[in-house]
């Protein structure tokens, strides 16, 4: 009995240390699969989007939304990557991470650009990546907003393999 007894005390003691340690500085990343974005209508065109092996595959000019339900409030947002195939040398995928207020002001009706991310020139049947850390207003405030990533397509060829979002207490 003596020695559960010694067990249960040196659990009890671990749980107490760790509810006493400090949150973890990790940062953390959020990832947006390219088939989890949706397309919202009225729309340009009345051809639907394709998914082919995890890609979103746009087929024409279309617009296409994702949630952003950030894990920690407070935070800030370190960089947004964005991950794409492009076969088209002439146009470019456009992926901007918006803030939509929740209570509207006259100084901001339409949503706040944080981050702006667009594919680079040239052609390649490989994934490709982009990344920014230029982000404005960084802190994570979602009692005062709601967070969302647009994607735009201008033409086919374009496809979407997704988005990372890194956030964390603070950036490096």
């Amino acid at each position: 009995m003596l020695k559960y007894s010694a067990l249960l005390g040196t659990f009890a003691l671990a749980l107490a240390a760790g509810a006493s340690m400090p949150a973890s500085a990790a940062t953390k990343i959020i990832s947006l699969s390219g088939p989890s974005f949706v397309r919202h209508c009225p729309c340009t065109s009345s051809t639907v989007e394709n998914v082919e092996n995890g890609m979103l595959v746009p087929t024409d000019e279309q617009t296409f939304y994702a949630n952003v339900d950030f894990p920690v409030d407070g935070e800030k947002i370190c960089s947004v990557s964005m991950y794409y195939e492009d076969l088209n040398a002439n146009d470019s995928l456009k992926v901007t991470l918006k803030r939509k207020a929740i209570v509207s002001t006259s100084a901001e009706t339409a949503p706040s650009v944080l981050a702006t991310l667009t594919s680079q020139s040239g052609v390649t049947t490989n994934m490709r990546k982009v990344t920014t850390t230029a982000i404005s207003k960084p802190l994570i405030d979602e009692a005062k907003g709601f967070y969302y990533v647009e994607a735009k397509a201008i033409t086919t060829n374009l496809n979407l393999v997704g988005v990372q979002i890194t956030t964390g207490p603070t950036c490096k």
